[in-house]
């Protein structure tokens, strides 16, 4: 499969050790790049847009990585919520690293998401 990883930039370092694990498994897999805070943040923000948009295209679904943010259990920041609203309206499956939880739990129960709780094996056809 092809597979899009999103979710707070907090969590990069778990996006690329998911990278490994799933190109390992057999799929491939795009990620976020991360800008170091050089140039126009707007444009950056524009550039990330639109590769995700055009890595959504490609991919046969995401896989938003919810993880402990602060004291949020299962933080799905906005970003991360606009990219989920695309995938939806692409008809794209989605993956949730972890149940979501708190006050977005709700809203996101309503959208047909797969919870996989770190099993990458979950992530199938």
């Amino acid at each position: 499969m092809r597979i899009r990883i999103i979710g707070s930039m907090s969590f990069y370092d778990d996006f690329v050790a998911l990278r490994t694990q799933l190109e390992g498994m057999g799929h491939a897999t795009y990620i976020p790049v991360k800008f170091h805070g050089e140039g126009n943040i707007q444009e950056h923000r524009r550039e990330a847009i639109e590769r995700f948009r055009n890595e959504l295209e490609i991919s046969d679904c995401i896989l938003v990585v919810n993880n402990k943010k602060g004291s949020i259990e299962s933080y799905i920041g906005v970003g991360a919520g606009i990219e989920i609203g695309l995938a939806l309206g692409k008809g794209k499956k989605i993956y949730m690293l972890k149940e979501p939880v708190g006050e977005v739990a709700d809203y996101y129960s309503a959208i047909g998401y797969t919870a996989i709780n770190g099993d990458l094996r979950k992530i199938t056809n």
